[in-house]
């Protein structure tokens, strides 16, 4: 047999021989099936067909074939499908024998295509063949992309259920990083997709459900459970929609949903469990959908709807019976042991939480519900509904108490336990009365988790604390529910420590945060008055545990006999016994004191926050008992000293001050009644008592907490009696502020609760108070010397940033919430009552100044200082400039006004001294460390010299030259130094220029003079200094503010010589490099010629002269931009962007300066160099793409400011180049969306008297929208740039509209708002606005024009009503394909248009009934006649019916629904249309054109109408 056929019989043959190679030593099938195809010599018509048909077959029958090596099965050979791919697309061209339609359906209903989709599929998990799948997958999809659509609707649902289960094993094993993912994704989704429209269509689901939860369930939760971030959403959702379809389609509803609970609990693995959540709210949504089907039994009556809800609502609460025996009897009763139960109780507890955030959302839970008008008692149903959740709250209850009993670190338990407080708050928003019956037994619970628990902890129960709370809200119950708190947190319960944990302290502190506010609005006067004696009483109750402890370990310690060796008899022969019971002991007392902080931490935000009538003299009583009752428990903790027991009564003695601390303060905000109201004689403190307090605060031995607490009592007690004891105030704020001092750092932190206080913690804390609360008190009592010590330590605080967030001090782990010296300080100096304090205002200046004293000594460079010729000035030394440096970060921050004028010019001239002696130390020594104090001196300059400007005009020279002189070791990478030293020199010079003074005119001169010999142009290298570079900046600064403020007239003949001479430099500088093309290699030197044009102009110079002596370099720059090839003028291609922006000024500068360059190449070149920037844009990531809208506003801006300067002659040909790019055909889209933005702009600016040139180039860019599908077709993004220009025509130049342009409009909006069969994934609400303004703008500005053109705006009208429905989701594959088509592309059949939109389209709608003037350009003969205010509401009466059809056929649409909110705004409008239809209209349209539908609709609204009709009666 001949290997190589020389006609179509021997390649027939060897197609179809038996064995492969046909000959023993000869090649392949696949090889001589190549060699034929790639002989063009072998002549036959129908090659692609044979060789076609013979590929699919071969494929085939592979896909039939069990057991074969992967070697010789063609569907795991690439050649096989890269010869298929190449004959079915040459096949399917138009030059082929056949159409392929004719041979290839005949061969793909004998073929099983899904076979061979099922094997493609399963190569994606096979190893043995990775290495050429990649090729397999390409042209595989290439192939199927034409094949699959003919042969889809052939292949069974069987067939397409093991596609799916293929799809769905390789979704279950997919990677990211394969290389052909994108082309598996596109096999996979195809497939899915004829999945679910087949299973739409197909007419009974059961036998498919049955055998799809028995065969393919387990890989599809698989799939689904496999990270969502590897498979792509799209591809997941799908998945995702077809198995719901399948499992609650109506046949599968109708099986018991036992049976597939049952099935999915098994098919079950890691992290699957979750899924069932969305699952039991997918199939009540499918009940929903059903229900008049699957509950028919249910009579007919008046509530039969209501009744079917019943029945559906019960049906979920049975659905979820089954799944909370399930779950609780496989897997929430397991017990704590290996690490793979913890995980699986996790899971069925996140399960838990998800089905009852299910049953809250859709309202199911109803308790006995009866159901009168049906006579339907559900009370059984209801009951075991009901215990079901008392179960949970069971459950619930019991994983809590046992995760408090754990010692060690448990994850698992950890996440059981906030899940389980999650369960709980979800019991409670579906029925309180679930929980509230045991209140007395959950908050005990949930108050006291252990410390180790994470922050997700905290969450979950701060959350349940605020439901609960907001019930007791709504129901005005707020006394029994803080009684009921109270009660649960002052119960006392060991802990395995002392000390409270923060974590707790937060969760209390922001639930009591909440609960102070609750009282002030839902708090009757009758529980106000009640609710404070009981309050006092639990505190004592607490109070009396507490001693009960104590004393009963005092009574123990006393009935001790102690030996000589320090051990009591009983000890030597129990001693281990005894030894636990004092651990008991102390433990005990340790856990009462806990509870009494808490109890008083509750109890003082509690009778703090109380109504205003409660704070009246009939409660004076309440407010003796608190102070008389706190007071009682300080003096007695703090007169005992036990041993053991000192730490728990610092702890209580701390609570009780805090707690008479709160109630004081709101005291004393009580300032309505004539006798104020106290806490009563014992919170007046004798002097005596005071010295007892300082005592204890100045012993080592007591705890910060406590210290804290009686310092601020003592500032209280001070700020109320210091009238008559100033000595002993004077001691209360010196004892303060020593112990501040002593335990004060500035890198310390303190994180806000009083119970984690370590000794630097302390400092903190105390700078805290005093700057927030005592700053008065410390002005008016300090003496000198300790208000020098508090602001020395305030100065010794660092501004700058402090290290990260992970840094910890002291135990404490840092945080955005930490306290720290530097937030107490800027709230310091950004405090008005800081600075309206004299004393301490006083102080804080002279203490600065005498830190930056030494910089005086640098002053004296100044010709304005006052100093003897000589004085040899003493030079600071490092530390001095260190500590300056820091004063002047600080005094950044202090307001300009605080300055005095001495001091403002004081520090100015030693900000100066800084500078100069930080440059010479950078001459001999460069550090990081003082350039930033350099900045910093520079940065207070610019502030205070912008402020009041500079000292004077002498000084000023001087420093510019001091600053055009920096040390070389300054490097220019730090931009905040270059562009302070610019912003300091620009302001001195412009100060100088507009000053008429002769004096200020030769300083400004001589300013320019240094410009100009610095010559900012002359050095193009990388390497050239900071000197240069300043001068650059400072001559491009100084052309803007020329250009913008100054004319040559208005300043000294002085001054504009020497901005003569400048200019002069520059241009030598220029002519010195401009045989170098590499001057332009950047856009900074792009820019000086700009501004050399620029400042040539503003100078008065002749356009001719400038050409000789500027050879014009635009269009050149511009061509090498535009051929974006990395070459002689692009040195960075990422510079593209800034490039272009300035390449676009210089084409513009030169098309004003220079007159005899080839004005029609500049004008072409700008528009094609905007729009190639413009379009690079485009391809960026949406991130960067906001990046740059700024430069491209930047851009916009430039290109307006040069188009109003632009002749007729110039404007109209750049208009004509505009209009030909737009209408060009084989111009890339985007470039055309880039034109037509240029277009806006240079309309938006254009000059005066192009009225005509306007008119033209609208018209031709309304044809070119209208005739190009490529514009009215294409993204949306495009469309809305066409409208916007249309948009902004309309309300911008209404009178430049014409007749002719009418057409045009009207028509690009019919096609943009008419049906497509494909549609945009988001819908673009910007379109609907913008047709809504066009129309609204012709209506209001142009009605002589619109008026003859009545029955477009109908259409239109019709159109934009007709969108404002929305598809209904529970439609079918068909139906919806069918809806979709009517709307137009850019809606989303997923995303209907809203309230905005429907308000918009009602206000349009509104608009045709009001009177307006037409904005036309008229004679004044004519004016009378034409400029009458006048509406269309006459003229448009004969076309409203056609736009109420619109809304009624909406209405009565059954796959569409409008939402209430749609109509409720669509009211005004159509009641306008209503107005203008009249009765008459009215009846011929109901007679005429509407069925029993929408006559009833039209009767609802006409009898809305005339409920809002005006009749004239009133």
């Amino acid at each position: 047999m001949e290997s190589t056929p020389k006609h179509v019989h021997a390649l027939v043959r060897l197609l179809k021989s038996p064995s492969d190679p046909p000959s023993p030593d000869g090649p392949f099938k696949i090889d001589i099936a190549r060699q034929v195809w790639s002989d063009t010599s072998f002549c036959l018509a129908n090659k692609a067909e044979i060789l076609g048909e013979w590929l699919i077959g071969s494929l085939g029958r592979d896909g039939n074939r069990d057991s074969e090596s992967n070697r010789q099965r063609p569907i795991a050979d690439a050649k096989y499908w890269s010869l298929l791919q190449e004959t079915i697309v040459s096949s399917s061209s138009v030059s082929s024998a056949r159409p392929m339609k004719v041979w290839l359906l005949p061969l793909l209903f004998r073929i099983n295509l899904a076979g061979i989709v099922t094997e493609l599929l399963m190569l994606s998990h096979n190893r043995s063949v990775n290495n050429d799948v990649c090729t397999i997958y390409a042209s595989a999809r290439a192939a199927l992309g034409i094949l699959w659509p003919l042969a889809e609707k052939r292949v069974g649902m069987d067939a397409l259920a093991e596609c799916f289960a293929a799809v769905l094993g390789s979704c279950a094993t997919w990677n990211l990083h394969i290389d052909y993912q994108d082309d598996l994704w596109w096999i996979c989704s195809t497939v899915v997709n004829s999945y679910s429209e087949a299973l739409a269509d197909l007419g009974n689901k059961k036998k498919l459900f049955t055998h799809f939860l028995s065969v393919h369930l387990p890989l599809w939760i698989r799939a689904l459970s496999h990270p969502r971030s590897n498979i792509p959403t799209s591809l997941h959702d799908a998945l995702y929609a077809a198995g719901v379809d399948t499992f609650f389609s109506l046949d599968a509803l109708k099986q018991p949903f036992d049976i597939f609970l049952d099935a999915f609990v098994r098919a079950c693995t890691n992290h699957a469990l979750t899924i069932l959540p969305r699952l039991f709210s997918e199939r009540l949504r499918a009940m929903n959908r059903y229900r008049t089907t699957l509950f028919p039994s249910v009579p007919v009556s008046g509530s039969s709807a209501l009744a079917i809800r019943e029945a559906v609502r019960a049906d979920a609460m049975a659905a979820w019976g089954s799944c909370w025996k399930t779950l609780s009897h496989d897997t929430l009763s397991a017990e704590q042991g290996c690490d793979q139960s913890g995980e699986r109780r996790v899971e069925a507890w996140s399960t838990v939480v998800g089905l009852l955030e299910t049953i809250e959302k859709e309202r199911l839970f109803v308790p006995n519900t009866i159901l009168d008008s049906a006579t339907i008692q559900n009370e059984t149903g209801t009951n075991e509904a009901q215990q079901t959740l008392i179960d949970v709250r069971q459950q619930a209850i019991m994983v809590i108490e046992r995760a408090r009993l754990v010692d060690h670190d448990d994850t698992s338990t950890d996440e059981c336990f906030s899940l389980a407080v999650d369960a709980l708050d979800m019991l409670v928003r579906i029925d309180y009365n679930l929980v509230g019956g045991i209140l007395g037994q959950l908050l005990p619970t949930i108050t006291r988790f252990p410390p180790r628990l994470s922050v997700r902890t905290k969450n979950a129960v701060q959350s349940l604390l605020s439901d609960l709370l907001e019930y007791h809200t709504k129901t005005r119950t707020l006394h029994t529910y803080t009684l009921a708190l109270l009660q649960s947190i002052s119960s006392p319960s060991p802990p395995p420590q002392l000390q409270t944990t923060s974590l707790h302290d937060s969760v209390l502190s922001a639930h009591l945060s909440s609960l102070s506010q609750a009282f002030r609005v839902a708090l009757t006067p009758n529980q106000s008055t009640t609710l404070g004696p009981a309050v006092l009483g639990e505190l004592r109750r607490t109070w009396d545990i507490y001693t009960t402890e104590a004393g009963w370990t005092k009574r123990n310690s006393k009935k001790r006999k102690v030996t000589h060796d320090g051990d009591t008899p009983d000890t030597k022969h129990k001693e281990g016994r005894c030894s636990d019971e004092s651990v008991t002991r102390y433990l005990s007392s340790g856990s009462a004191a806990i509870a009494f902080t808490y109890a008083a931490r509750v109890g003082g935000t509690v009778l703090s926050n109380l109504p205003p009538h409660a704070y009246t003299t009939d409660s004076l009583a309440v407010w003796n008992d608190a102070g008389n009752l706190g007071w009682k428990i300080v003096w007695e903790c703090l007169r005992r000293v036990r041993g053991d027991l000192k730490e728990a009564d610092n702890i209580v003695a701390s609570a009780a001050l805090r707690f008479l601390y709160d109630i004081r303060a709101r005291l004393l905000r009580t300032t309505s009644l004539a006798v104020p109201i106290t806490l009563g004689d014992s919170d007046l403190l004798g002097k005596d008592q005071v010295y007892q307090l300082l005592g204890i605060v100045r012993e080592d031995g007591t705890s910060r907490e406590l210290v804290l607490e009686l310092i601020r009592t003592l500032f209280s007690q001070v700020s109320r009696t210091y009238a008559h004891q100033d000595g002993l105030a004077s001691t209360v704020i010196q004892t303060s502020v020593d112990i501040l001092a002593h335990h004060f750092t500035p890198t310390s932190r303190w994180c806000g609760s009083s119970s984690t206080l370590s000794r630097e913690g302390l400092g903190v804390a105390l700078l805290y108070v005093f700057v927030d609360r005592w700053m008065d008190l410390l002005d008016a009592l300090a003496p000198t010397g300790v208000l020098e010590h508090f602001i020395s330590l305030l100065l010794s605080i660092q501004l700058e940033p402090l290290s990260g967030a992970t840094d910890q001090f002291d135990d404490q782990q840092a945080s955005h919430r930490d306290i720290t010296p530097r937030d107490i300080l800027l709230n310091a100096l950004r405090s008005a009552q800081f600075w309206e304090l004299h004393n301490i205002r006083g102080v804080f200046l002279s203490l600065v100044l005498n830190t930056t004293g030494p910089l005086s000594s640098y002053g004296s460079r100044l010709p304005a200082a006052e100093s003897s010729p000589s004085a040899k000035p003493s030079v600071p030394s490092d530390l001095e400039l260190d500590r300056a440096g820091k004063i002047y970060i600080l005094l950044m921050h202090v307001p300009l006004g605080y300055f005095t004028r001495s001091s403002r010019t004081g520090f100015m001239k030693r900000a100066m001294g800084g500078d100069f002696g930080v440059c010479d130390v950078l001459r001999r020594i460069p550090t990081e460390r003082l350039i930033g104090h350099l900045t910093m001196f520079r940065t207070f300059l610019q502030r205070m010299v912008h402020s009041v400007g500079p000292l004077d005009h002498t000084t000023s020279l001087a420093y510019v030259e001091h600053l055009f002189d920096p040390p070389p070791s300054l490097s220019f990478t730090s931009d905040t130094l270059t562009r302070v030293t610019v912003d300091l020199v620009l302001l001195h010079l412009t100060t100088l220029l507009r000053t008429k003074d002769s004096e200020a005119s030769a300083s400004a001169a001589s300013m320019i003079a240094i410009l100009a010999n610095a010559k900012p142009f002359s050095h193009p290298s990388p390497q050239e200094s900071l000197k240069h570079v300043l001068a650059e900046s400072v001559v491009f600064r100084l052309i803007e503010c020329l250009r913008e403020d100054f004319l040559p007239s208005s300043l000294s003949e002085v001054v504009v010589s020497s901005l003569n001479n400048l200019y002069q430099s520059l241009l030598s500088a220029h002519v010195e490099n401009v045989m170098s093309d590499a001057v332009y290699a950047s856009s900074r030197s792009v820019n000086s010629r700009s501004y050399m044009l620029s400042f040539a102009q503003w100078l008065g110079l002749d356009g001719m002269y400038l050409q000789t002596n500027m050879t014009p370099m635009g269009l050149k720059l511009a061509g090498a931009l535009m051929r974006s090839v990395p070459g002689h003028y692009l040195s960075i291609k990422g510079a593209n962007t800034e490039m272009c922006s300035s390449v676009l000024d210089l084409l513009f500068q030169e098309l004003r300066c220079m007159p005899a360059i080839s004005r029609t190449a500049q004008l072409q070149t700008i528009a094609a160099l905007y729009s190639v920037h413009d379009s690079e844009l485009e391809g960026m990531h949406e991130q960067s793409y906001s990046r740059q809208l700024i430069p491209r506003r930047t851009l916009d801006a430039q290109v307006g400011t040069a188009a109003r300067g632009l002749s007729l002659a110039e404007f109209s040909h750049l208009l004509v180049v505009l209009a030909e790019g737009i209408e060009d055909s084989g111009l890339h889209v985007h470039q055309s969306q880039r034109l037509i933005r240029l277009s806006m702009v240079l309309l938006h600016d254009a000059p005066q008297g192009t009225l005509k040139v306007v008119q033209n180039f609208v018209t031709r860019c309304l044809n070119a929208f209208t005739g190009k599908p490529c514009l009215y077709e294409g993204p949306s993004e495009m469309k809305i740039d066409c409208l916007e220009l249309i948009m902004r025509h309309c309300s911008d130049r209404p009178a430049a509209l014409r007749s002719v342009d009418l057409g045009s409009i009207w028509s690009l909006l019919c096609k943009i708002l008419s049906g497509s069969s494909n549609h945009d994934s988001v819908t673009s609400s910007a379109l609907f606005h913008h047709i809504v303004s066009i129309a609204s703008s012709l209506v209001r500005l142009r009605r002589d024009l619109v008026i003859h053109t009545l029955p477009h705006l109908a259409s239109v009208l019709h159109r934009l009503v007709a969108i404002t429905r929305s598809i209904r989701p529970q439609l079918g594959g068909k139906q919806k394909k069918l809806v979709s088509s009517t709307f137009p592309s850019w809606i989303s059949s997923t995303q209907p248009l809203g309230v905005a939109e429907s308000r918009a389209l009602s206000r349009l709608l509104t608009t045709l009934t009001i009177k307006t003037v037409p904005r036309t350009h008229v004679h004044t003969a004519t004016a009378s006649e034409t400029q009458k205010a006048e509406s269309l509401a006459k003229p448009f009466s004969k076309h409203v019916g056609y736009v109420l059809m619109a809304y009624i056929d909406a209405l009565s649409d059954p796959l569409c629904s409008m939402s209430p909110d749609v109509r409720r705004e669509l009211q005004p409008g159509l009641f306008s249309l209503c107005e203008m239809l009249g009765e008459h209209n009215r009846d011929a349209l109901v007679a005429s054109t509407l069925d029993t539908g929408g006559k009833a609709i039209m009767k609802v609204l006409w009898k809305e109408y005339e409920k809002q009709r005006y009749v004239g009666k009133g």
